[in-house]
């Protein structure tokens, strides 16, 4: 800066500046010094006797913007015109060093305050920047849904701790990664050649630059609304921020809500056909009964008669549970029900099915496991109606397994019917409880079983969930309060 600033004073100083630069850094070295090492602001000191002074000052200021100015003079009119004219910062009288000492002293703190303001406004500004992104921090921590922020190559910029939490990840390793591969890795959301993941909706969000959205099930059968929101990033860098919701239990009330609406159309068509049925299958069954008696045992009438009515019967059995599908059972009725009794009843009633199956059928009950509240024709029913289903879906060898525990985590016993049958397919399994639905092709089957096993259920304040793979087996998993 000296080599800069000590032509610029000495020129437009005129003739005598040297005199005048020798006198200055007599009387005011500190200033001088400051004004040649640049932490002033360039302070130029003029002479109204240079004669185009004036028209120096202007092109001083044209290379110079900054540039201060202190016009020296004892003349009126040069005062009027630096004053209108010109733009002088400071006026000081020819010969009083003092005064010009000053002159120099002001111009050069005015920067300096100002620098100091604008420090401290920058300082304020700052501080308050980062309280701010402090505050926005802990707000996106603190959500309780998973959020993450991508680039264009699906590459994580940040995530919340939601997010790292329920990878199983900590929150500093996950910038820079993959968003599809943790997924998949983690959760198990179904791939597309190894990309992104399938049904993601971050592509389209990223492609359109608007919101996208998209329900996807994990390997957990979870169900999980997510949502992309295009964002934009420093210096215009497309950004896509991913907001993934847990909507299992909603979708599983929606599930259900639906499925009460079909039970109910069904329980009121049912209540009514089965009271028109009723009566002549109640008459089928005594003729067929007094057919029986009437013929000799080695008759083929008499074998007739027994198949029309073992036929009846299982029709009336029917009957009986589409009339209790259709009727709500009464809580105070319950009772404490022994699953080992309830059980040891069953078995003679389905050994003739698993024989003719070849399917094996074992008990695995503990002597503790607590009696449970309930009916004990329903839980019979319950009972027959899984182990029969678990026999249907089974081979020749294979094993139906009956077991119970008591829940952890509430008064409850659970109860398993598991088999290494046949299985069901996601689809399969999504529609087992409708009514009318059934696996078993080119069978008579009413598709009624499983409907009314959960209506049964239901009426208890228990629940029934099913597990399958296909060509795995099925697990048939039911919980019912303890006595």
């Amino acid at each position: 800066m000296v080599s800069v600033m000590t032509p610029v004073l000495v020129r437009f100083i005129g003739s005598d500046g040297a005199a005048r630069l020798a006198r200055l850094r007599a009387s005011c070295d500190h200033e001088l010094e400051l004004v040649c090492s640049g932490q002033l602001p360039h302070i130029l000191i003029v002479s109204s006797g240079v004669s185009d002074w004036p028209e120096r000052v202007a092109a001083a200021r044209e290379l110079h913007p900054a540039l201060r100015v202190i016009l020296e003079t004892d003349s009126l009119e040069a005062a009027r015109v630096a004053i209108n004219e010109v733009g002088i910062d400071q006026l000081v009288l020819t010969g009083d060093e003092r005064a010009l000492a000053e002159a120099i002293t002001v111009l050069g703190s005015r920067p300096k305050r100002a620098q100091l303001a604008i420090e401290r406004l920058i300082q304020g500004r700052t501080a308050v920047l980062e309280q701010v992104k402090q505050q926005w921090e802990q707000s996106f921590d603190a959500l309780a849904d998973p959020l993450a922020l991508l680039d264009e190559d699906f590459r994580i910029v940040r995530v919340n701790r939601a997010y790292a939490d329920e990878l199983g990840y900590d929150i500093t390793a996950v910038p820079g990664q993959l968003c599809h591969q943790l997924w998949q890795a983690r959760a198990g959301f179904p791939s597309t050649n190894d990309g992104p993941c399938r049904s993601c909706p971050m592509p389209i969000a990223r492609n359109s630059a608007a919101n996208a959205s998209a329900v996807m099930t994990d390997a957990r059968r979870r169900r999980w609304s997510v949502s992309c929101y295009p964002t934009l990033g420093p210096g215009d860098e497309s950004h896509v921020l991913c907001h993934y919701r847990n909507i299992s239990r909603e979708a599983k009330r929606l599930d259900q809500l639906a499925r009460a609406d079909k039970l109910s159309a069904v329980g009121k068509l049912a209540g009514a056909v089965a009271h028109e049925l009723n009566s002549p299958m109640t008459s089928i069954i005594v003729f067929a009964e007094a057919l029986a008696k009437k013929t000799d045992a080695d008759s083929p009438l008499h074998e007739h008669a027994r198949e029309i009515n073992a036929s009846a019967l299982r029709c009336r059995r029917l009957i009986q549970g589409l009339l209790r599908f259709a009727r709500r059972s009464r809580p105070e009725n319950r009772e404490a029900v022994v699953l080992q009794q309830v059980l040891a009843d069953v078995k003679p009633l389905v050994e003739h099915r698993l024989n003719m199956g070849g399917v094996r059928l074992v008990y695995d009950i503990p002597d503790s496991i607590p009696a449970v509240l309930a009916h004990v024709a329903d839980v019979e029913h319950v009972l027959i109606d899984l182990i029969t289903n678990a026999t249907e879906a089974c081979a020749r060898g294979a094993t139906i397994t009956v077991s119970a525990k008591v829940a952890g985590d509430e008064p409850a016993v659970e109860i398993t019917v598991a088999d290494t049958g046949r299985g069901m397919s996601a689809d399969q399994l999504s529609r087992a409880f409708d009514p009318f639905y059934s696996t078993r092709e080119g069978e008579l089957a009413a598709g009624l079983g499983l409907t009314i096993c959960e209506s049964i259920i239901s009426e208890l304040d228990g629940s029934i969930d099913l597990v399958s793979e296909l060509n795995v087996g099925t697990k048939a998993i039911v919980r019912l309060p303890t006595a």
